[in-house]
């Protein structure tokens, strides 16, 4: 497979920023990855020339939409059905002035932002009245979590017979392997592509079984995988692993791993492999301090190793994009501090379509991974757009200010074109109908608990458009739940509609996630749809008083 060249940071930036093409009617996976290959997902940022409107306060009838009037900049749209595996390239063009400052602000997605569900309750609606230090509490919260028991025995069911073995890892048959890695690449690995299925089993397990696990990075890996793929089978009620102890499930493989990349881990992107897979651990056990540690350090060694590098190979790429996204959406919901990775994406190529020869499940996980990338950027911009602190410079503790309570409308409108073209783009697999068309009660209990693994995903995509739609339009509820009488004299009814909006949407994102019929452990993202729910309770209790 042919290495994927790094274009230098600061031309792909700024090309990133200047591409704002429309989409085509006829939408279609094949224009999902076009847009990807000309780094311009689903033109997720503001155009400089709606920037320019939005901060003259013209009327909303004069916003100037993306698809009309933005001069592209350096690479031209690709036609439908043109060849997509072609080598993109930059022309010698004349690049408008930008705010480079604010370009990485989107991309890296700022830390202090009003969206996380702690931040509602500053509304003056709010029955509950917190401070700056108090509003922290759940980072509080997450650092004084107790930490993961440090044992190291075999599962319970194993312990009569390898209790005097060591290691006893060693001892297990290649069948009670096999039964854990099939779990973990059925389950975890289509929502993150962190490993190569066959280079797993030719590699890192032929490796770590052939050398009776001795501590190194292969040993490791399988360990990780086994870890999680422990989880999966006990809550899938997967033979002996359903009467594990569910606070010591894959604990065993889990230790047994960290102390063996404590010695064998370092600079490389097998341990960038290997601590992402400790984030998705941590995540599954709701451990979010330590997600965040293991995300962190994954994302700090990729910038170490970016730098040092002409090329990537395609699967580096894709690890960069799993560190930015997990990383970013523990950002969205926690004020951690952030790695940095966000100011490398301008040089890192999006994932690109499968090729013609690939296994049809793979090339499925492989588009769903870039509807996540290109939903994370779109939600990291509207973050930045409508909520970013930072850009409220007037007012840094309350989420009361103006630009909060009152971005322009035609901003409001132009988030949410773009977030319905996203969706009109999934591949045929993903497709799902929009929030207007989508009925109160989207499934039963019955419809979740046999899902299949594309009904998960698709799932989770569906989860995601409605938070994204839930976010775009909560200007419109604070308004309405404030009573701002001249606001809601003039606009229409516009402000009663969007918070119908926000308050639909968020319930039905939640529904989606599968939190309310699913244990935690077994949803994609479990903190993520954790703290949405957190953020319906929330929402919900001010309509109720």
């Amino acid at each position: 497979m042919e290495s994927t060249q790094i274009a230098p940071q600061a031309t792909s930036s700024v090309r990133r920023q200047a591409l704002n093409v429309a989409l085509a009617a006829d939408l279609s996976e094949n224009r999902l990855v076009t847009l990807a290959v000309n780094a311009r997902p689903n033109a997720t940022r503001l155009s400089p020339h709606a920037s320019a409107v939005r901060g003259s306060q013209y009327p909303a009838d004069t916003m100037t939409r993306l698809d009309r009037g933005s001069p592209s900049f350096g690479m031209p749209s690709a036609p439908l059905g043109s060849p997509l595996d072609a080598p993109t390239s930059v022309t010698s063009a004349h690049y408008p002035a930008l705010d480079m400052e604010r370009v990485q602000d989107e991309l890296s997605l700022t830390q202090r932002h009003s969206t996380a569900p702690q931040h509602l309750l500053l509304w003056p609606c709010s029955p509950l009245k917190l401070g700056r230090v108090e509003l922290q509490y759940p980072m509080d919260m997450e650092i004084k979590r107790a930490k993961l028991p440090l044992t190291t025995k075999p599962p319970r069911f194993l312990q009569p017979l390898l209790a005097n073995q060591s290691p006893w890892i060693a001892t297990l048959s290649l069948g009670q392997l096999t039964v854990l890695t099939e779990a973990y690449f059925s389950h975890f690995h289509p929502v993150c592509l962190v490993l190569d299925e066959v280079h797993f089993y030719s590699t890192h397990l032929s490796n770590a079984v052939k050398h009776g696990f001795s501590t190194s990075l292969d040993s490791s890996i399988v360990l990780l995988v086994c870890s999680l793929g422990a989880v999966a089978a006990h809550y899938n009620g997967k033979e002996e692993w359903a009467g594990e102890d569910p606070s010591e499930v894959g604990l065993g493989f889990f230790n047994l791993a960290l102390d063996m990349f404590r010695h064998a881990g370092g600079a490389d992107w097998t341990s960038v492999q290997c601590l992402l897979l400790m984030g998705l651990f941590h995540s599954s056990n709701l451990n979010v301090f330590d997600a965040w540690q293991s995300i962190h350090k994954a994302c700090s060694v990729m910038l170490i190793l970016v730098p040092l590098q002409t090329q990537l190979e395609p699967h580096q790429c894709e690890l960069f994009w799993i560190g930015y996204l997990h990383e970013s959406q523990i950002l969205a919901e926690f004020d951690f501090p952030a790695s940095g990775l966000g100011k490398l994406e301008g040089a890192i190529p999006l994932p690109l379509k499968p090729g013609a020869g690939q296994d049809a499940q793979h090339a499925r996980y492989s588009f769903f991974f870039l509807s996540l990338i290109t939903m994370r950027l779109l939600l990291n911009r509207t973050i930045y757009h409508l909520y970013s602190k930072e850009k409220n410079r007037d007012n840094m503790v309350s989420d009361a200010a103006p630009s909060f309570r009152s971005p322009p409308r035609s901003v409001v409108r132009e988030l949410d074109r773009q977030l319905e073209e996203w969706r009109s783009c999934l591949p045929d697999d993903f497709k799902f109908e929009s929030f207007d068309n989508t009925p109160n009660s989207v499934f039963t209990l019955g419809d979740m608990q046999s899902w299949s693994t594309m009904d998960r995903l698709r799932g989770s995509l569906m989860a995601r458009y409605f938070a994204a739609k839930s976010i775009i339009h909560r200007s419109c509820l604070y308004r309405t739940l404030h009573g701002e009488e001249h606001s809601l004299r003039t606009d229409g009814g516009d402000d009663e509609r969007g918070a119908r909006v926000a308050l639909g949407a968020a319930r039905l994102s939640t529904l989606c996630s599968g939190i309310l019929h699913q244990p935690l452990p077994l949803l994609l993202h479990p903190i993520n749809s954790w703290r949405r729910y957190e953020r319906f309770l929330n929402t919900g209790a001010f309509r109720i008083n």
